[in-house]
């Protein structure tokens, strides 16, 4: 987990041996943010309960309907990320051939780099 210009091997968040823990994973993503000064364009706790691609121009846009605390707001976004945290348990896709699937573990119980993705 890193970007080019903002690494996690650079900071300290534990023992960096290890795969991080949500502890470390948040302090690194809140770092982030506040480096690049992204908060105030991040909408926690909010349902979004439609995203629709426009299709009326070149130009890639969305239609995002989202409720905030009750506050329901509809606007045109040229981006969308939904970040909808993890399951406690793995839920492995089950319409795609196991042929296809190379290795496959679930994050959450990764702790060190000795999976292999590719064989």
């Amino acid at each position: 987990m890193s970007f080019t210009d903002f690494k996690f091997s650079e900071k300290v968040y534990g023992d960096p041996r290890k795969y991080p823990g949500h502890e470390e994973v948040l302090k690194f993503l809140t770092d982030l943010a506040t480096h690049f000064e992204l908060t105030e364009l991040i909408r926690f706790n909010t349902l979004v309960t439609h995203v629709a691609e426009v299709f009326e121009s070149d130009i890639i846009e969305f239609v995002v309907e989202s409720n905030m605390n009750g506050v329901i707001s509809v606007e045109v976004l040229d981006a969308v990320v939904v970040c909808n945290g993890h399951d406690a348990q793995p839920r492995l896709a089950t319409d795609i051939p196991a042929k296809k699937i190379l290795n496959p573990f679930y994050s959450k119980i990764y702790q060190l780099p000795r999976h292999t993705y590719l064989t």
